[in-house]
């Protein structure tokens, strides 16, 4: 059976950076863990770039998280040389949807002026760009092997802005995330050379679901820099505190790295594979210490992992999506490698996937 294939990549980053000298300004000392200012302490860029983050990308006021979509899914279709007249079906894995409804996939399918097609959102934390591709395979075996259809492409797309909904006074969140979208455009691979997917394995621990909670609330206005250039107090937030997104840092921690080992090496077996034969490893860039421990316990080299985070921080369910079209534009997968994605997120959700490129 034909494999589905990764055609073409994309990304988009927004211009803005926000770097750790900004957020040593920003973000002076944790109110939480010490209320009466005795021991503060001091969010420095030391301490931010031991786990791993130096600067990340912020959208700015004028942009939606579908706009950003739409770049990353047209530098996708470039890259494949395919017309948006191509697309089939569209996907989109996001985590901060402005509206509850509608969704941001057809915000993008509008956007993109695409046909009239199947277009719907996934949301499932940060593994959410895997999730997308394994209905995305899914859906072209069962348009071949169903319906007859070998040409059905599928435009996945991953976009998030997180810091509308973080905290700018709590370090444990703030300083971790930065805004970005991610694109992949996957068809049926007719030259029978065995490249393509090789399987997926996606699982959910539910118990673990309040590790990371956004209860409510999208602010455009919730912008870092609207502090930093004086339009904004840090006693004068945008969203009541409880609204903010939250995360338990040690609770989340235990199980990122025991979930991505788990995740990959489930998704070897489903492929047949070692999990020596992985010559790329694109993890999610939640934290570097998290994907430091996960590659150890993994016994992959450090080497084989390729990762963005000094650059771009954690951007959510694109995460793994911009990664890959890094990694795919600056030459650093070849051909016929074994390629594993690995992630986890909210929910507490966790999965791999095993394609040969």
């Amino acid at each position: 059976m034909p494999y589905s294939k990764i055609v073409g990549t994309g990304s988009y980053l927004p211009e803005r950076i926000l770097r750790n000298e900004d957020l040593e300004k920003l973000v002076l000392y944790n109110l939480r863990e010490d209320p009466d200012k005795k021991n503060p302490l001091k969010t420095s860029d030391i301490w931010m770039r031991e786990k791993g983050f130096v600067e990340r990308r912020i959208i700015s006021e004028d942009m939606s998280i579908g706009d950003m979509g739409k770049i990353a899914a047209l530098r996708a279709l470039d890259n494949a040389f395919l017309d948006v007249s191509a697309v089939d079906e569209l996907i989109v894995a996001c985590n901060s949807q402005e509206k509850i409804f509608p969704s941001v996939a057809g915000e993008i399918q509008d956007k993109l002026g695409l046909r009239k097609i199947k277009a719907y959102d996934i949301q499932a934390g940060c593994t959410a760009s895997i999730y997308a591709l394994d209905n995305a395979d899914a859906s072209i075996q069962r348009a071949a092997n169903k319906y007859g259809n070998k040409n059905y492409t599928v435009l996945v797309v991953g976009t998030d802005a997180l810091s509308r909904i973080v905290n700018w006074t709590d370090r444990n969140t703030c300083v971790l995330f930065g805004d970005g979208a991610g694109a992949a455009i996957l068809q049926l691979n007719h030259e029978g050379d065995g490249r393509g997917i090789l399987a997926c394995w996606l699982a959910t621990d539910g118990s673990g679901r309040n590790a990371l909670v956004m209860p409510s609330g999208i602010s455009k206005e919730n912008s870092p820099f609207a502090y930093l250039e004086g339009k904004l107090k840090p006693e004068e937030k945008i969203m009541h505190e409880a609204e903010y997104f939250k995360m338990g840092g040690y609770d989340t921690f235990k199980f990122a790295v025991r979930a991505m080992r788990d995740a990959a090496v489930e998704v070897c077996k489903r492929a047949g594979i070692k999990i020596e034969d992985i010559d790329v490893l694109i993890p999610h860039d939640a934290n570097k210490k998290i994907i430091d421990s996960a590659v150890k316990l993994l016994g992959i080299s450090s080497e084989k992992v390729y990762s963005n985070i000094q650059r771009y921080a954690n951007t959510s369910a694109p995460s793994i999506l911009i990664n890959l079209d890094d990694a795919n534009r600056t030459g650093r997968l070849k051909r016929e490698n074994i390629v594993c994605l690995d992630g986890f997120g909210a929910g507490l959700t966790y999965g791999a996937l095993i394609m040969r490129w």
